[in-house]
């Protein structure tokens, strides 16, 4: 079991799309295993910016697809990575562990 730690804000209002906004929308936490599950409060729009860190190597996935190892995101250990969201893949995040 990990933690998903995660953080959504906006792209600069100013059209930049190497600066996020300060405005954070939401921040969570969630236990992960290796049973794919969706995130808790992890629903995303399309634009926003989704920073994700976790504990554990772990697959998530966007759209309210669900992960599965092999397939979606990979997320390596304590390594944060950030993700705009698409128009396709607005919606329910979820997580596994790799093992």
């Amino acid at each position: 079991m990990g933690t998903l730690n995660w953080t959504v804000t906006n792209y600069s209002t100013g059209g930049n799309k190497n600066i996020q906004s300060t405005k954070h929308g939401l921040t969570g936490a969630f236990t992960s295993s290796t049973s794919a599950a969706p995130v808790t409060n992890a629903v995303f729009h399309p634009g926003q910016v989704v920073t994700v860190s976790a504990s554990e190597e772990m697959w998530i996935d966007f759209g309210g697809r669900t992960a599965a190892v092999g397939t979606g995101h990979y997320l390596p250990a304590n390594f944060p990575m950030s993700y705009e969201v698409e128009v396709g893949d607005a919606g329910a995040m979820s997580a596994i562990d790799v093992a």
